[in-house]
């Protein structure tokens, strides 16, 4: 159960905000509320240090995460992020922050006693374990404010697009009514083995969709919806589909553009909706300004 939990989708958000955010929520946290501590300083001192943490937060949290996006680019994929990858990503920058923080905080302590204080084992495990207590005691309230405008962000910005989408559809679909439609080839889809599997009107195909060796093709039978499973993979299909009416939005779909009735969007992104047919399909972050440009170029 757990771990079905951890593997939801969740939405890859990393910008110029989660680099700033949590660093300036932590200045003001330490400067004006002066926890764990912190009452000790004056005003100047306790500035100084906010602001040296600060730093070395954004330092990390920027490094970390584009040193595993360039180092692990499959694991980092945004098509792929999930719960239990976005905590273990916190959980690795926070461990970060405390190591950055212990070797500052060690380098003060070998300034301030002289060069004759002994440097041990026991002093760097001390003063790693008082800095961990002290980076997560003061990044939850950074966490949660950074996680809580992300979200409300990234929502509002899911929201604007599809807006932005369902417009141009209905503007497409006004178009497409006033148009003659025309009578066009028969698109025959095929096995690995060349076999002729089936013969359909462009217009009939809802969706291709990719299950492991084969592929699932969702068509119209009249105005019944149906399923045809074919082995063969999808990128073959998809070089016999027509390129101005069919469009890659996904890893595993290919959709008919002139089907599709609503876009919908949420902070996990742009789902597509079509008539006649149940399905809610996916857009990749990576497809949805190739997805907005066909619309807008109709």
């Amino acid at each position: 159960m757990i771990f079905r939990y951890l593997n939801k989708p969740y939405p890859f958000i990393f910008n110029a905000f989660s680099v700033l955010v949590p660093s300036m929520v932590t200045f003001i946290l330490i400067v004006l509320l002066k926890p764990l501590g912190f009452s000790s300083l004056d005003f100047l001192e306790r500035a100084i240090t906010a602001l040296v943490i600060s730093i070395i937060i954004s330092a990390c949290i920027y490094l970390v995460v584009n040193g595993l996006k360039l180092w692990f680019p499959d694991y980092m994929s945004e098509d792929h992020w999930t719960l239990g990858k976005e905590i273990l990503l916190w959980l690795m920058v926070l461990f970060i922050i405390t190591c950055a923080i212990s070797v500052v905080f060690i380098g003060l302590v070998l300034y301030q006693q002289g060069e004759q204080y002994a440097l041990s084992l026991n002093l760097i495990l001390s003063v790693f374990l008082r800095t961990a207590s002290f980076t997560l005691g003061l990044s939850i309230i950074p966490m949660l404010v950074l996680i809580l405008f992300e979200q409300h962000n990234h929502h509002k910005k899911q929201y604007q697009n599809a807006r932005q989408f369902t417009q141009l559809l209905q503007k497409q679909l006004h178009s497409v009514e006033e148009k003659q439609v025309k009578k066009e080839q028969k698109i025959i889809f095929t096995s690995e083995t060349e076999d002729v599997e089936l013969q359909l009107k462009p217009d009939d195909v809802i969706i291709v969709q990719s299950d492991g060796n084969y592929v699932e093709i969702h068509y119209l039978n009249g105005s019944t919806l149906q399923k045809k499973l074919i082995r063969h993979r999808l990128k073959a299909i998809e070089s016999q589909l027509p390129e101005d009416l069919f469009f890659r939005c996904h890893n595993r779909y290919i959709v008919n553009t002139k089907r599709i009735t609503n876009v919908k969007g949420n902070a996990r992104g742009l789902y597509i909706e079509f008539e006649n047919s149940n399905a809610v399909i996916p857009v990749s972050r990576s497809k949805v300004k190739a997805f907005k440009a066909i619309f807008e170029k109709n």
